[in-house]
């Protein structure tokens, strides 16, 4: 008596060529997925600060002055380098006992300009220390003023902004810092 044998199945190797290729397939998508969600954090931040730029210039204008105050630009931000903290609204430290927060007296005065908040993105930190971190975007009354936000993905170009003019781009890990001047 002759025996056969049923090839009804697959072969350890076929399976393993499938997950192998499986596998692969997830890389690419897991690396397209966090370019496209990078492209799209980066895009809301600079329509923030575009809006922002001619919010602050409306107030120039009518004043004959930038403001004088210092601020997180937009709302939603949390504490710490991590963003877990959520007992204050930081968007800047750069030493252990000073920072940047939501300031409430610059929001008075931008409020007649734009009823809304145009809001950066606040999920991207660079982060140099404990101490020493920046998130989202904040205008700073230097002179000249200028306005700083964070981009995700280290050496991310900085665009022009109208109005205001790239200094500096900074880059901490995955995260871009562009500086500009108005």
């Amino acid at each position: 008596m002759k025996k056969t044998f049923s090839t009804l199945g697959f072969t350890i190797v076929e399976l393993l060529i499938v997950i192998v290729v499986i596998g692969i397939l997830a890389a690419i998508s897991l690396v397209a997925y966090k370019g496209a969600q990078q492209k799209s954090q980066n895009t809301q931040t600079i329509s923030a600060i575009t809006q922002w730029a001619k919010i602050i210039r409306m107030y120039e204008v009518e004043v004959g002055s930038m403001p004088t105050i210092a601020s997180c630009l937009g709302s939603n931000y949390t504490y710490g380098p991590t963003g877990t903290d959520v007992s204050g609204f930081q968007c800047r430290q750069d030493i252990i006992s000073s920072g940047i927060v939501i300031d409430p007296s610059f929001m008075t005065l931008m409020q007649k300009y734009s009823q809304s908040k145009p809001q950066p993105s606040v999920t991207t930190t660079g982060y140099v220390s404990d101490v020493n971190w920046y998130r989202g975007a904040y205008y700073y009354p230097t002179n000249p003023a200028r306005i700083d936000y964070m981009l995700a993905g280290g050496g991310t170009p900085c665009p022009d902004i109208g109005g205001i003019k790239q200094v500096t781009r900074q880059v901490f890990g995955d995260t871009t810092r562009c500086i500009t001047n108005f």
